[in-house]
């Protein structure tokens, strides 16, 4: 029994030390994948302040999230003074985790504005609150309960018709975790939060999941652990792979939001996407700040391919592929909201310079969906700059 009790004990031992050996080589080598997000009583979901570590999938990114759960540098709530605040609002695109932190389009902005400043506003910053898979609501619930502690001046929301209509509708998106609104009897918009009884949000809510995730978060081999357990359980439910590029981005509608809404659940999914953006608008005029609202396209739509849209128009039997940005000016318009076609500056860009702005020609020359790659943030960032600098800051 003795015996045994020492050969245990001296398993276990060196158990320990290769653990610890194994540890020691992942932080050499930089290898980390951490849960980069957590669970939200308003949003569903949001960055985990001080997550870092590696991204994978297009493109190979080493991300850090700051102390505010921001994709951006430390910063703090109180605004310095002679500083301009522009938040931006906004799914993976705004997120960007295919690029370098200083390669977003927020970073390309605020270099850009540098330019733009005056004797009052002598600095100009430019906050990424973007957050990959959200929607419209949850930008709106984003900026209700915690963007205006951060006091901006500027609202952008960068919309990715791509899914964000789709997102918005509880019947459409038919995702447990998310909030949504729906309507009420008298017409008006009401916060649907039955997300939290949903089974992923009650279990990351209870202590030993908070403890399992925080024991993951600190220690690099469970990181590798996790990260294989993750895959395996991908491939066990892995699709069968589509034919459309732009598919890459979960949850994309690569031809409904083209045409008008021809059932009455995406009637419904674009009134409730058009009431929550009015929301959006009034909750920021109310604060007496400015908002900006971008239509960032799809790919086929800021293709230099002008084949692609014209093979999709002749399917879907349409003029074009432009309906969404026509009814998000037309609502803006009428409503009196700031408003960037970011779809056709991207379009003119990428025909007139023959250039991809979706894709990772670096690691996959043939791949051209997806998110914008440098390119793509760099033409948006700089189009947007123009736009606050001359039509919001004069």
């Amino acid at each position: 029994m003795k015996r045994t009790v020492i050969n245990v004990g001296l398993l276990l031992f060196s158990l320990g030390i290769c653990v610890l050996l194994f540890e020691i080589v992942l932080r050499i080598a930089n290898v980390s994948f951490p849960i980069f997000t957590v669970v939200d009583e308003h949003t569903g979901w949001r960055l985990r302040a001080g997550a870092e570590g590696w991204h994978t999938g297009e493109g190979t990114i080493y991300i850090r999230i700051n102390n505010h759960g921001l994709r951006n540098r430390n910063t703090t709530y109180q605004k310095p003074e002679g500083t301009l605040r522009i938040a931006v609002l906004g799914d993976s695109f705004a997120e960007a985790r295919q690029v370098e932190m200083d390669s977003t389009f927020s970073t390309v902005a605020e270099s850009e504005l540098a330019q733009c400043t005056t004797k009052e506003t002598q600095h100009i910053e430019v906050m990424n609150f973007g957050v990959s898979g959200f929607g419209t609501a949850q930008e709106y619930l984003l900026l209700q309960e915690y963007v205006w502690q951060f006091d901006p001046d500027i609202i952008v929301l960068a919309f990715f018709s791509g899914n964000d209509v789709r997102n918005n509708s509880k019947q459409l998106s038919n995702d447990p975790n998310s909030p949504y609104f729906i309507y009420n009897d008298d017409g008006t918009l009401q916060r649907d939060l039955s997300f939290r009884s949903s089974p992923l949000y009650t279990s990351q809510t209870r202590l030993s999941h908070k403890l399992l995730g925080a024991a993951i978060n600190k220690s690099r081999t469970l990181q590798v652990l996790n990260r294989v357990r993750n895959v395996l359980r991908q491939q066990e439910h892995q699709e069968e792979p589509r034919e459309e590029p732009e598919q890459h981005i979960a949850g994309l509608d690569t031809t409904g939001i083209y045409t008008t809404p021809s059932t009455d659940a995406w009637e419904e999914a674009w009134n409730i996407t058009e009431d929550i953006l009015l929301l959006m608008a009034d909750a920021v005029r109310n604060r007496e700040k400015e908002f900006l609202l971008l239509s960032i396209g799809t790919e086929v739509q800021t293709s230099p391919d002008t084949s692609k849209r014209k093979q999709l128009a002749a399917t879907l039997n349409i003029k074009d592929v432009t309906y969404p940005e026509e009814r998000l000016e037309g609502l803006s318009q009428t409503h009196n909201i700031h408003f960037l076609n970011l779809a056709k500056v991207l379009q003119e860009f990428a025909v007139d310079n023959g250039t991809h702005l979706h894709g990772h020609f670096a690691t996959d020359p043939n791949y051209v969906g997806g998110h914008w790659n440098e390119n793509g943030h760099r033409v948006a960032g700089q189009a947007i700059a123009r736009y606050i600098c001359n039509e919001l800051l004069q």
